[in-house]
């Protein structure tokens, strides 16, 4: 000590191991509070690795492991503010389940806008790191509501105040919800859902999951683009449960597969990825039943009506009944508190075969299966009597007749706002039996759900680009929609009618709607508009126009099949004496000066038909141009008509003729000579 004090060197060595030792001591000391607001967010990618390693459980989020640590250098209490994911995210899972369920005693629900500038909502909470632990009960106020948090806390605390934002939950039960989110103002009627026994699964329903392709694009069709005889149990293609957007009790379900030889070749393509047939195959013995069908991974959970005869995806699970008829399937899966509760156990938007059948069951009487059934037919039949008239469905007729554009586009605003009154009206319905069974508030409960899924920072949104739709009301903008899209119905009605796929009897009133099968029956083999022959194709048999090559038009000015008139001609048939006002009340809404333009314009009726018949990320038009570059000339074909003759009839019928007609022009222009006019010039 005394030769360290001699010289300067030697002190500064004595005073650096002693710091040396402090830091040790300072390492080993514990403490009876922390009180900390620690900073939050991904940690530097250098720094991530070794977090992982020391907090397992917090890494994810620098603020998770800041807890970590001074629980561990904790032998008292720890007073935390910080995001309040720490309640609710699913990353924070283990973390909850480990650190904080075990040892939280008060939480302060405080929302936004609370650290200053912090673009995260905030939670308080107290952790009991003692020896004897926390208590069994977790109290927790509610002060998201609220814009000045600390007004009216004290009382709310005391007491004194009968504000409802006072909440006490045993802590055990947090263990027992999904991903052990700490939902602490769930009422105790729906928190006793997740610890029943007795589940749906098995019992009233089965979930399944189906085929896997590996191949979409190989062996998978869009309805419209497979001949229709080709298509049913046993043929070369078969219907295809493959989830689409979200749907509640019916949707059209548009593709098919190519299961030729009981599917060999999708088989071969599944032993060539992992050598079996498993998943090409999966849950085969289960194909082709009626139930119910959803979106595996959809912005919500919504089951929709799974006619017989269909193949079950692995994106297109199946419900179905064992103990109930396939509409009170349907319809009780679609009642609030069964979606609130499969979208809160859901990952990432991801609502898998387990999840359905984990929900909780009751004793249905026959009053309530008779209610929920009635319900269910009454949005299902509604919903598909309105298929009857939207091109591209399975079940489409005609589209809505009306004596003007303006009166269609009224009636199709009202159309839509009466049937989303009768949706309503019918979940509603089974809301009412199903929430009187349970017991439960399901409005409540997904409002608590809502808001929880607000405050979830890293919660995963679906990105299949299944939004919602945006229900238009009853205003200016809205009905000029209704007018524009009404009137690019019309037109592709009245173009397929003249190219030979729609049967415009159904349009001028000389044949009667067809009536509906039963909502579970296998789907017809093709629409009930196409106009068919015996090989269920387009046929020469329609009105208009007299006589015309099968499957194909031509925008030439003169011709007898020219596009522009062949479609006046079905205007004609349909309207009669007010044709040329509705062919014109037709182009003013589609911003063009004629039919024809609309026709040859690239972003006018092909780019149309292209939105309308793209089904997911398959683009699946059926009306072709061919055109010459300047597309003053295009032949349109129809492509399910396409056969060995098709080639010879356009080049026979419409090019060498036309190319004959423009050399003849050309000729006469040459002996004009110099006494050409402008006019024969252009």
């Amino acid at each position: 000590s005394q030769a360290a004090k001699s010289t300067f060197q030697g002190r500064l060595f004595a005073q650096d191991a002693l710091q040396g030792l402090q830091l040790i001591d300072l390492c080993r000391e514990v403490f009876d509070v922390v009180v900390m607001n620690p900073p939050f967010g991904l940690a530097r990618k250098e720094q991530s690795e070794e977090l992982k390693s020391w907090y397992p459980d917090a890494y994810v989020d620098l603020y998770a492991c800041f807890v970590c640590r001074a629980i561990d250098l904790c032998i008292g209490w720890v007073g935390v503010i910080s995001s309040r994911s720490v309640l609710i995210s699913k990353k924070l899972e283990r973390l909850r389940a480990n650190w904080v369920l075990p040892r939280v005693e008060c939480v302060l629900d405080l929302g936004w806008p609370v650290m200053d500038d912090a673009t995260v909502q905030s939670a308080a909470y107290t952790l009991n790191c003692t020896r004897i632990g926390p208590i069994s009960s977790i109290a927790a106020v509610d002060r998201k509501p609220h814009a000045e948090k600390e007004k009216g806390l004290q009382a709310v605390i005391s007491g004194s105040d009968e504000s409802p934002g006072m909440f006490y939950a045993e802590r055990s039960l947090f263990q027992k919800l999904p991903r052990a989110r700490i939902l602490y103002n769930l009422p105790p009627s729906a928190i006793s859902l997740f610890t029943t026994s007795k589940r749906i699964g098995g019992k009233l329903i089965s979930a399944k999951l189906g085929m896997k392709s590996f191949r979409d694009f190989r062996f998978l069709r869009a309805r419209h683009e497979v001949s229709p005889t080709r298509i049913g149990r046993g043929n070369h293609w078969v219907a295809l449960a493959k989830g689409g957007p979200y749907a509640v009790f019916y949707s059209d379900l548009p593709l098919v597969l190519n299961w030729d030889r009981d599917g060999a070749e999708v088989c071969e393509v599944n032993r060539s990825v992992n050598g079996q047939t498993a998943q090409a195959r999966q849950a085969s013995i289960h194909y082709y039943k009626r139930g119910g069908t959803y979106s595996r991974r959809s912005k919500e959970f919504g089951v929709r009506v799974l006619p017989a005869d269909f193949i079950i995806g692995e994106k297109g699970p199946a419900i179905l009944p064992l103990d109930c008829s396939p509409s009170f399937a349907v319809g009780v899966l679609n009642a609030r508190l069964f979606r609130a509760l499969i979208n809160l156990q859901a990952n990432a938007k991801q609502y898998d075969s387990g999840l359905v059948e984990s929900c909780p069951l009751v004793d249905f009487g026959d009053e309530q299966r008779i209610e929920i059934e009635r319900a269910a037919d009454d949005a299902i039949l509604a919903l598909r009597k309105n298929a009857q008239s939207i091109e591209g469905d399975a079940l489409f007729v005609c589209p809505v007749i009306c004596t003007s554009l303006a009166e269609a586009a009224n009636l199709a605003t009202h159309r839509k706002s009466a049937l989303t009154e009768i949706v309503s009206e019918s979940m509603d319905r089974i809301d009412r039996v199903v929430d009187a069974l349970y017991g439960v508030d399901s409005i409540a409960l997904e409002r608590i759900l809502q808001s929880e899924k607000a405050g979830a920072e890293d919660d995963d949104e679906v990105e299949d680009g299944d939004d919602d739709e945006h229900e238009d009301g009853y205003t200016a903008e809205a009905l000029s929609c209704a007018l524009t899209q009404v009137a690019i119905d019309w037109i592709s009605y009245a173009f397929g009618c003249a190219i030979g796929r729609w049967d415009v009897r159904f349009a001028i009133g000389e044949a009667a709607l067809p009536t509906l099968a039963d909502h579970f029956d296998p789907l017809p083999q093709f629409p009930p508009g196409l106009l068919v022959n015996g090989n269920g194709r387009g046929s020469q048999e329609m009105p208009l126009p007299e006589s015309y090559p099968n499957g194909i038009l031509v925008d030439d000015e003169g011709n007898r099949f020219d596009v522009e008139r062949t479609i006046q001609d079905v205007l004609k048939a349909i309207w009669q004496d007010r044709a040329d006002s509705v062919e014109q009340e037709l182009v003013a809404a589609a911003a063009v000066t004629s039919l024809r333009d609309y026709v040859r314009k690239p972003p006018g009726l092909f780019a149309d038909h292209l939105s309308s018949y793209t089904r997911g990320k398959r683009k699946a038009p059926i009306y072709w141009p061919l055109a010459t570059a300047s597309c003053s000339y295009t032949l349109w074909v129809y492509y399910p008509s396409i056969s060995s003759q098709t080639l010879y009839s356009a080049v026979n019928e419409f090019v060498e003729p036309r190319i004959k007609a423009v050399a003849a022009e050309a000729v006469q222009l040459r002996n004009k000579g110099t006494v050409r006019t402008r006019a024969d010039e252009n």
